[in-house]
């Protein structure tokens, strides 16, 4: 599995975490969501109020 040069390492560990075909190797989802690129995303921000 190859990525592009500019494709960051953070989500290719996560990717390749997910592609992994034995099910008891394979990230769980708590380790997905536990993951450096899912912790950095933060929560959505509700709209800026209109002037």
């Amino acid at each position: 599995l190859s990525f592009p040069i500019d494709f960051p390492l953070v989500a290719e560990d996560l990717v390749r975490r997910l592609l992994v075909r034995d099910e008891g190797r394979r990230s769980s989802i708590a380790e997905v969501l536990s993951h450096p690129l899912c912790t950095s995303i933060g929560a959505p921000q509700p709209p800026l109020p209109q002037p």
